[in-house]
């Protein structure tokens, strides 16, 4: 079993397949009035992948032990943003996956980087692990912007930072209902 958040006040640790359903499903009601909701649903699904990996795993539960020595932890936001890159149509979402936590970077470097990262093995093996334990992390639906945003690059670009905000606050409600429940 692997976790998202370590230890909340009662003791319990946030299992992560649950918050990933769970951001996922506020990302989906978020974005209903976008004409995406779909879209929203699988990049909450696909933005902390990462997490599955062994190294995340000992890292959250290092710091657990030790709150002193916390620090930053693997990555966990590549093996998610990978995986929207793959389809072309699904490319805009690797932004979103990405930028959760930092911010929105630009086409072009979200594109380096993720080409970059997806050379280090501990990506496809989050992958790999995630599909273990989420058999439905693929969507059968075409998951890119409405047809307005393909063509209108302004209509496009608000597209993005509106699935953005779905995705930022359905992650941050979710953890924080599981350390403030």
């Amino acid at each position: 079993m692997a976790f998202a958040h370590s230890k909340n006040p009662s003791g319990m640790r946030h299992e992560l397949v649950d918050h990933l359903r769970g951001v996922a499903k506020l990302a989906e009601e978020f974005a209903k009035d976008l004409g995406t909701s779909r879209a929203a649903y699988y990049v909450g699904l696909w933005h902390d992948l990462g997490k599955f990996h062994p190294d995340f795993q000992h890292y959250l539960l290092g710091s657990e032990a030790n709150p002193k020595g916390r620090g930053h932890g693997p990555d966990h936001k590549a093996a998610g943003a990978w995986h929207a890159a793959q389809t072309k149509s699904l490319h805009p979402l690797s932004l979103l996956v990405r930028g959760h936590h930092g911010g929105l970077k630009s086409l072009v470097d979200s594109t380096t980087w993720v080409t970059e990262e997806s050379k280090n093995p501990a990506v496809a093996e989050s992958l790999g692990l995630a599909k273990e334990q989420m058999p439905d992390l693929d969507s059968p639906d075409d998951l890119g912007p409405p047809g307005h945003a393909r063509t209108d690059r302004l209509a496009g670009e608000f597209w993005l930072r509106m699935m953005f905000s779905a995705l930022v606050d359905a992650d941050y409600l979710d953890t924080e209902a599981h350390f403030s429940p």
